[in-house]
């Protein structure tokens, strides 16, 4: 129930812990392990005339000489990341800093969404400073890390369900109509 980056966090760290280097990996994990860090990713890019873009082979950030360049959508989290791990055009993933604030060469816009507790934001990157991670460069870890992704939304998603229902299933069993509990009537146990 904690409106934070959780799962984004878990994403971004499993992302430095598997493709980044030794010196990547002793800078950031600690600082992430304890939460001193707060990270994210920012892999969606929405597209005006075809499909968005959730797949790495999809991606079109470019790095250039470790400078970043290129949008995207959907950034759970952005105005609370010291670290964002975003996805590049070749599949690969770089790391940047943002540290509360823009940083030189971003600029963050809030996007509309659904959940209020899960703000998005779009990122818009001109030539920001980031570290590619070099363990990510044939698509492989992104895509362990995107699909590390659902399963974990997949797990939100059902534990959100299963306490919606247990609620309902509780409601419907102290709730009393015509003197008997609404669970008993047919109708509210199809709808449950």
């Amino acid at each position: 129930c904690l409106p934070g980056a959780i799962l984004e966090h878990g994403l971004a760290s499993l992302a430095i812990a598997r493709g980044g280097s030794e010196a990547q990996r002793e800078r950031w994990l600690p600082k992430l392990a304890s939460g001193e860090t707060v990270a994210t990713v920012a892999f969606g890019e929405q597209r005006e005339k075809q499909s968005d873009a959730w797949l790495p082979e999809q991606w079109s950030v470019r790095e250039s000489a470790g400078k970043l360049a290129g949008e995207k959508a959907w950034v759970p989290h952005l105005e609370a990341a010291d670290l964002v791990v975003v996805g590049l055009e070749d599949g690969g993933l770089a790391v940047l800093e943002p540290s509360h604030g823009p940083a030189v060469g971003t600029r963050n816009e809030a996007q509309e969404g659904i959940d209020r507790s899960r703000p998005i934001h779009r990122f818009v990157l001109e030539g920001a400073e980031a570290e590619v991670l070099p363990g990510s460069g044939d698509r492989s870890l992104a895509q362990g890390v995107l699909d590390a992704g659902l399963v974990g939304l997949a797990a939100d998603a059902f534990g959100a369900a299963s306490h919606l229902i247990r609620l309902c299933v509780d409601y419907a069993q102290e709730r009393k109509q015509f003197g008997f509990p609404i669970a008993q009537f047919q109708a509210v146990k199809h709808q449950i």
